[in-house]
């Protein structure tokens, strides 16, 4: 059976690396099916020329009143944990007036390679998505087989949501697997290889996580840390500063995965863990620093250079000054300019004094 690829992109804004991402899936499974949802009509222009079905989610009364009661900030990112949340029902809402089957959502910055293992995920007969601690799971890949397990979805997040003000999409989603275990699947995105060594709240949840758990895929899913690892994170983060190979991904008691304990190989377009006695393939990077250069054609050659890079061990950053530019100019809308830079300030001043303390 075909599967369909799902992608959503709600507000005014397209992104040049989604409409790059897009095409790239087009290429790669020319035979699978692929949906947009939208919420502004502005943005159908701007989707011409994809090969893909537009569906407008609506959101109805009663989520739009429960995500506008969240405790959590928003004037962060212009509604960003509002933003996320509601895209989950906005999946939902497609797969279920749609009625399409064998349904895999990818978030807009997901970079999937050649042999990601479709075949596997039109035999699931439940939801699955990765996990990234005991806390939050990642909705950086959501297999959704039907319109009745998306109705599920949608019910059981609509409880979650009520039950505090205080979650977010990571957090309702790991809550609602937890409280239904038997209608979730959780990806495998984990080797013995590279567990953090630093982990130790929940070793069971850590468990469900590993490879021989979950064996027929025969590689492993990224659902946050690789792809921060390798191709950087988000520069919004850090006051435009790109950070890649970040140890403080792994120091503390957060993250299952530590990307440096292993050595990694990029070959015909698809990336692997290096073993002793085997390579195991990662199917999918996500890339939170939105580099446009690893969707486009010519992507594969810088992929290449980030591997080998990544194989050093050596941390590095890279400065966007339009990104800085962005924030403030965002943050000058929204009236938070005085604490944000306070806010860069502090965390110049922590830099500074961290890289001090490394030639005392």
């Amino acid at each position: 059976m075909k599967p369909t690829f799902l992608f959503v992109v709600l507000g005014g804004h397209i992104p040049e690396y989604f409409l790059a991402n897009v095409r790239r899936i087009e290429q790669l499974f020319s035979k699978a099916n692929i949906v947009i949802v939208f919420d502004s009509e502005a943005n159908i222009p701007k989707l011409v020329g994809i090969k893909a079905k537009l569906f407008q989610y609506q959101s109805d009364k009663a989520t739009r009143e429960l995500l506008e009661n969240s405790d959590l900030d928003k004037r962060f990112r212009n509604g960003f944990w509002i933003h996320t949340s509601n895209r989950l029902f906005a999946i939902c809402q497609a797969v279920e007036k749609m009625n399409i089957t064998n349904v895999i959502y990818l978030e807009n910055d997901v970079l999937i390679f050649s042999n990601f293992p479709v075949k596997y995920f039109v035999e699931l007969k439940k939801v699955a998505w990765t996990r990234f601690n005991h806390i939050r799971d990642v909705p950086a890949i959501i297999y959704i087989p039907n319109g009745k397990a998306a109705k599920f979805l949608r019910s059981s997040l609509l409880k979650e949501y009520r039950h505090s003000h205080l979650n977010t999409d990571m957090t309702a989603m790991s809550n609602v697997a937890k409280s239904f275990p038997k209608h979730f699947v959780i990806l495998p995105s984990l080797l013995p290889e590279i567990e953090n060594v630093n982990y130790k709240s929940d070793k069971a949840l850590m468990e469900n996580c590993q490879l021989r758990k979950n064996p027929k895929f025969g590689g492993i899913f990224d659902g946050a840390v690789l792809g921060m690892w390798i191709a950087g994170q988000d520069p919004r983060n850090s006051y435009g500063l790109t950070k890649y190979m970040d140890s403080a991904l792994v120091r503390k008691d957060e993250s299952f995965v530590d990307p440096g304990r292993c050595k990694w190989v990029f070959r015909d377009g698809m990336l692997f863990f290096a073993l002793p006695n085997s390579f195991v393939p990662v199917f999918n990077l996500h890339v939170h620093s939105k580099d446009l250069r690893l969707f486009q054609n010519s992507s594969e050659k810088f992929l290449e250079k980030m591997v080998e890079r990544a194989n050093t061990g050596s941390a590095y950053a890279r400065f966007s000054p339009s990104v800085l530019f962005f924030l403030l100019v965002d943050n000058f809308k929204s009236r938070t300019l005085l604490p944000y830079f306070v806010g860069m300030l502090r965390y110049v001043l922590r830099n500074v004094m961290n890289a001090l303390r490394q030639f005392d």
